[in-house]
């Protein structure tokens, strides 16, 4: 299957009073460009749509409404997948109840939302599964620990119980990895604690682990370690500060076709 990775839109950011918005929304407008030449299976979004409690977030969620359903419209399978990333989050949020700036686009039967971990298969593509992994906030994680752990152990308990899992497994996240290059998302843009990709729970499932990808950082890269799975990070579409002046304005920024 194919598979459309893009990430990091903050539609709320401002460069030297500027707002941004126009140009990310053009922005969409490429991606179903892309989806409709590649012939895409399906996106994926890795978090960072906007900021929550902003006076104009009634039309950031409007604008998400609309985009994400747009850009599921073009893919083969009508679907798009949406993890919240750390400026998504309500960290105020208590009772252990998820709540994002993404929380709306439950009531879409084309996007499958990821708020806490969860594990994903799209019935057209059996032999492929997503492990999704957002950015979760600190009282959710307080109420209820272990979720990363929960949901790798649902995976391997349908194994051994003779069940069928994917033969091949795509990581998407939106965490802190080890390695990678620091930009605005880590200075000018911080709202808060690190939570780290979870190698350890990763390593269980090792053997099936195809593609990790994760939002978060604004560079385009590929971040390598010894031992552990390369991570392909898509970067932001736009440069959003000046600190980011060094980053190429190749118009692949922001999005990656990957094939599994």
């Amino acid at each position: 299957m194919k598979l459309l990775l893009t990430t990091d839109h903050h539609v709320d950011a401002t460069t030297a009073g500027v707002a941004r918005r126009p140009e990310l929304l053009e922005h969409h407008a490429r991606l179903r460009e892309i989806c409709r030449e590649k012939k895409v299976d399906a996106a994926a979004f890795l978090g960072d749509w906007c900021d929550p409690g902003h006076m104009l977030g009634p039309l950031y969620a409007r604008d998400a409404v609309r985009e994400f359903r747009a850009l599921a419209a073009e893919t083969r399978f009508g679907k798009l997948i949406a993890i919240a990333g750390n400026h998504d989050v309500v960290e105020a949020s208590v009772g252990g109840e998820p709540v994002t700036t993404l929380s709306h686009l439950e009531a879409l039967d084309c996007v499958v939302l990821a708020e806490e971990p969860a594990f994903h298969v799209f019935p057209q593509c059996p032999r492929v599964g997503f492990l999704l992994l957002p950015y979760v906030a600190r009282a959710h994680q307080v109420a209820r620990p272990g979720l990363v752990a929960a949901v790798v152990d649902n995976v391997l308990r349908v194994e051994s119980a003779g069940g069928r899992v994917p033969d091949r497994i795509v990581v998407l996240s939106h965490l802190t990895v080890p390695g990678a290059r620091l930009g605005s998302e880590s200075r000018e843009l911080s709202r808060g604690r690190d939570v780290d990709l979870p190698y350890d729970e990763l390593e269980r499932l090792r053997s099936r682990i195809y593609l990790v990808a994760n939002g978060h950082y604004h560079a385009r890269q590929v971040v390598k370690s010894e031992g552990r799975p390369d991570v392909l990070v898509p970067g932001a579409p736009l440069r959003l500060t000046f600190a980011e002046q060094r980053d190429s304005d190749d118009p692949s920024r922001g999005c990656v076709v990957v094939e599994v």
